[in-house]
């Protein structure tokens, strides 16, 4: 009689070799979502920075030195930043998060624009929003 030995021994490697592809896909597959749940949370976070941003400057009537002040970041005269590190706190160098401000014409009396942008690091744009206010003039 033949022993069966060796064919025992070739169906353990093949289960074997099966799953560990199964486990390399998961792996894969775990790492992916891990990503895409991390560039979840940051779009979020950056969303409601845009907004908390959007929301001051029209409060301020588009005065981007006051919001500028009120908020953090710096206002260069065209353009208002604020940027973060990882953990979403203020910084003034070594961003890994930027926001941007700037100011468009509306084309209208008495409107004012801005579009806001918050980037990554390497520039990859998170969110970007757009919002206008009522400007008051001097008989106000």
């Amino acid at each position: 009689m033949r022993s069966k030995t060796p064919l025992a021994m070739m169906e353990l490697l093949v289960m074997l070799l099966v799953f560990a592809l199964a486990a390399a896909v998961c792996v894969q597959v775990f790492v992916f979502a891990d990503g895409d749940s991390r560039r979840d949370a940051a779009r979020d976070r950056a969303l409601a920075e845009v907004q908390n941003a959007a929301e001051c400057l029209k409060s301020l009537r588009g005065d981007y030195e006051a919001a500028a002040q009120a908020l953090g970041g710096t206002w260069d005269g065209v353009c208002w930043t604020i940027a973060w590190d990882d953990g979403w706190t203020q910084t003034s160098g070594g961003e890994a998060y930027r926001l941007e401000v700037l100011p468009e014409a509306s084309g209208t009396a008495l409107l004012g624009r801005a579009e806001l942008t918050v980037y990554t690091a390497d520039d990859e744009e998170l969110c970007t929003l757009r919002t206008a206010w009522q400007e008051v003039d001097g008989h106000a």
